[in-house]
């Protein structure tokens, strides 16, 4: 005869269920408590205590002072970040932090140019596009001046973002310039893009020539005429870079190259044919 199991693990789990009572009394005194900080906290967020009373600005002399006084916890960061963007377009960003209890940071990061455009004023260009002003000079070919977007830029404005086709080379061409050390040697000078489709760029070339009459050396420049087109700039851009490199003086006997095909061209001066 086979004897029953008595299910002694059963009766004890059942034994040992915790009072629902209980539970419902800890949860009403944990959302009680709740309740009091955040009374406490919405009381303490409108006080003078979080009044704003210091604005530190950094990357720039702009006045902020009409911060002051006001609740710190009211401020939007993200909204007050652009409204400040939109009124400093030279800026690529503005950063604003809060630090408890009364002290706001503002943070201008400066946008760098990569070029100018020349329009019916001189104005600074980033890779993006952007057109804004700038302290700097085009003058003394830190930068190249992209040339030929009168007639597709008329009343251009700073603070605008030009998404224009002709453009997009052009500023391709000054951010792997600005990435080269050899670019730093041999500088672009003005990138033309005046015919659709097919950037040129100028590089300045200056060497200091010998008059054995006055008995003085003289500064002589010119231009080297770099045909790029419109695709596949990066690359062009870096074997211009290693053609610029290894040719050193004998750049000088360059008419003009011509990157436009698949095979380069480079077309010497004393070359008689067409």
């Amino acid at each position: 005869m086979k004897r029953s199991r008595i299910n002694t693990r059963g009766a004890a789990v059942k034994g040992s269920k915790f009072p629902i009572t209980t539970v419902v009394g800890l949860l009403i005194i944990l959302l009680a408590i709740f309740f009091v900080i955040g009374y406490i906290w919405n009381i303490l967020k409108g006080s003078d205590y979080f009044l704003i009373r210091e604005v530190v600005v950094r990357g720039s002399n702009a006045d902020f002072s009409y911060f002051k006084g006001r609740n710190i916890n009211s401020l939007d960061l993200e909204r007050e970040s652009s409204n400040i963007a939109a009124s400093y377009p030279g800026f690529s960003r503005i950063n604003v932090a809060k630090v408890l209890p009364g002290r706001v940071y503002v943070d201008f990061v400066e946008r760098k140019p990569v070029a100018f455009i020349k329009l019916y004023r001189y104005f600074a260009v980033d890779e993006s596009g952007m057109l804004f002003n700038s302290a700097l000079e085009p003058a003394d070919m830190q930068f190249p001046v992209i040339t030929g977007l009168e007639s597709k830029m008329p009343g251009a404005r700073p603070g605008v973002r030009y998404g224009i086709k002709e453009l997009t080379p052009a500023l391709a061409i000054a951010v792997q310039a600005g990435r080269s050390g050899v670019f730093k040697v041999y500088k672009i000078r003005r990138i033309d893009v005046s015919s659709q489709g097919d950037a040129v760029i100028y590089i300045a070339m200056s060497r200091k020539v010998t008059d054995y009459l006055k008995g003085e050396q003289t500064l002589y420049m010119e231009d080297l005429e770099v045909k790029m087109g419109s695709g596949d700039i990066k690359n062009k851009m870096a074997f211009l870079a290693g053609l610029l490199a290894q040719a050193r003086s004998d750049v000088f006997n360059f008419k003009y190259i011509d990157l436009r095909f698949k095979e380069p061209v480079i077309k010497l001066k004393n070359d008689k044919t067409k």
